[in-house]
């Protein structure tokens, strides 16, 4: 499952690398919701499912590329998206180990602060 895992988000990630930004939306989208997460590219404790590893070819995709100038502007509800991921991780951090905290929210900041990111930019 390793393999059609892998298959799946190299087509979604040519498909966002190709496509224009909106489109791009459009096809990781589709990749997230019509693909099971729990199907995984496990690298040690850490699982990769098709919706990350196409957000960061995404994000690579808006890095490399001029932005239009109102788009990089930050808003109040990036601050609140940064605002909240940083409480909650601080707020996890003082019941758990360092180790645990790393491996649950280094998910969350691709599943939600990334997704978000993506999402606002194209």
């Amino acid at each position: 499952m390793t393999l059609l895992t892998l298959s799946i988000a190299m087509i979604a990630s040519g498909a966002v690398w190709i496509l224009p930004a909106s489109s791009g939306l459009v096809a990781y989208l589709a990749a997230t919701c019509l693909y099971p997460q729990y199907l995984a590219v496990s690298l040690g404790p850490v699982d990769f499912p098709v919706g990350r590893i196409v957000v960061l070819v995404m994000l690579i995709r808006f890095m490399t590329r001029p932005l239009d100038a109102t788009l990089a502007r930050w808003r109040w509800i990036d601050l609140f998206v940064v605002m909240t991921f940083a409480a909650s991780t601080l707020a996890y951090l003082t019941n758990e180990s360092a180790v645990k905290v790393l491996e649950r929210e280094g998910g969350r900041l691709f599943d939600t602060a990334l997704a978000y990111l993506v999402a606002r930019l194209s």
